[in-house]
């Protein structure tokens, strides 16, 4: 598991950076789940031969002497531990194939999947009917994400070639751990990267809380405390998030769930 794990963590980052370049110096706000990805691709992987294969194990930064069994049974079980829900902390995940239903899917990849993956299959009229075949993915996946996303494929995305449709959704609500009071949030000056400023709500907070710093930099946690740490004594300090910010929900301070950066912040 460690080597997927090293794997997911590789894989991440060479997203991220392709994210990034991709925008061509016209940088917008981005957040991508590394580990949806993987596990979409991890399953086209299961069902690709020769060369696609080879490029696939590539890109997902895999070791290409290992055993096809060993290969999923051991992403499966990386990104299964990534989920499970704990108190103030909902997520889930959901894999799912959907199938042209005059298509003849392989019964062992189906097996793989539903054995490794957790994704079942689902047969759907791509040939006679795509439109309706996308509203039914798109329904699946809003019912999975609580309606987040409620339209991962775009009208036209899906033809009556069609032929597969592997879906990964994944859904994510945590409650902070010390809460921001709602009554003492306000307006307050953004500045994006061109040097304008802009007026958004923001949270505030003002507590004790431990805090180290080193030359690596900062870092602070809620003084619930069940570890005694040494740490250097500091005066109080402001933290504020008022310029671009990079951030990242990280699984055990290993495998990146979401990842992305904020440039100019829209109210939701």
């Amino acid at each position: 598991m460690a080597s997927v794990c090293q794997a997911l963590k590789d894989f991440s980052d060479k997203l991220y950076a392709k994210v990034v370049e991709s925008q061509g110096g016209n940088y917008h706000n981005v957040f991508v789940s590394p580990v949806s990805i993987y596990a979409a691709m991890s399953m086209v992987l299961a069902g690709s031969q020769g060369e696609t294969k080879r490029e696939m194990l590539s890109a997902l930064q895999l070791a290409a002497g290992m055993s096809q069994e060993t290969h999923h049974n051991s992403i499966g079980t990386t990104i299964r531990s990534c989920f499970e829900s704990t108190p103030g902390v909902t997520v889930s995940v959901g894999n799912r194939l959907f199938a042209e239903q005059n298509a003849p899917i392989n019964a062992e990849y189906k097996s793989l999947l539903l054995k490794d993956y957790q994704a079942d299959t689902e047969n759907v009229d791509f040939l006679a009917d795509a439109e309706s075949a996308r509203k039914r993915i798109n329904k699946w996946v809003s019912e999975q994400t609580k309606e987040k996303i409620q339209e991962l494929f775009p009208p036209g995305s899906l033809r009556s070639d069609s032929c597969v449709a592997i879906t990964n959704a994944l859904y994510f609500k945590g409650s902070w751990e010390i809460a921001f009071p709602k009554e003492v949030t306000g307006q307050h000056d953004f500045y994006l990267l061109n040097g304008t400023k802009k007026k958004m709500k923001m949270m505030y907070k003002e507590d004790d809380f431990k805090s180290t710093v080193d030359e690596e930099g900062a870092t602070a946690a809620a003084a619930t405390g069940a570890i005694a740490t040494f740490c250097c004594i500091m005066p109080s300090m402001q933290v504020r998030v008022v310029h671009p910010f990079f951030v990242a929900l990280v699984y055990d301070d290993k495998i990146p769930i979401f990842m992305g950066h904020v440039l100019d912040p829209e109210e939701n």
